[in-house]
């Protein structure tokens, strides 16, 4: 009953998240400031294998982990390191996920990456039910979008 009462709520705040309208100039899931987001993963390019080095536009790369590929709250931490192999903290970082087969049923929408005091970007990803999810990241540095990309997992 906890189940169904948890995936009933989440259901109702994807749809409201969904459904909320985007600014003038701006893509769906997007701002007119920063037009390529998470949400918007179209415009974000397929990420590697768990563990292996993206190049980041301007130096330096990042790495990602997804905790237990499992139903619940599962972590999504991101490292990111500078050009000269150094952690770094100098970007703002979103996430966003979704079912690709189910559009918007259990969309986030755009979501910020919190900062451990160990210098990881974390976020919390809730998996509602079992399927394939996506997953995007993108990067902001000074308020203009660096970088966008995704994968995908299948619980």
């Amino acid at each position: 009953m906890k189940l169904f009462s948890f995936l009933m709520v989440v259901m109702a705040l994807s749809v409201c998240a969904y459904s909320k309208e985007a600014p003038a100039g701006a893509k769906p899931g997007g701002s007119a400031s920063s037009p390529v987001t998470a949400a918007d993963s179209s415009a974000c390019k397929p990420l590697p294998g768990e563990g292996e080095k993206v190049e980041l536009p301007g130096g330096g790369w990042f790495t990602y982990k997804l905790g237990k590929k499992e139903l619940g709250t599962v972590v999504l931490k991101v490292q990111v390191f500078g050009k000269d192999g150094k952690r770094t903290t100098a970007h703002d970082i979103f996430g966003s996920y979704d079912m690709p087969e189910m559009k918007g049923m259990h969309a986030s929408g755009d979501r910020k990456f919190s900062l451990s005091k160990k210098q990881d970007y974390l976020l919390p990803v809730d998996f509602a039910m079992p399927g394939e999810w996506e997953i995007s990241v993108s990067f902001r540095k000074a308020g203009k979008a660096v970088y966008c990309g995704y994968f995908r997992v299948t619980l």
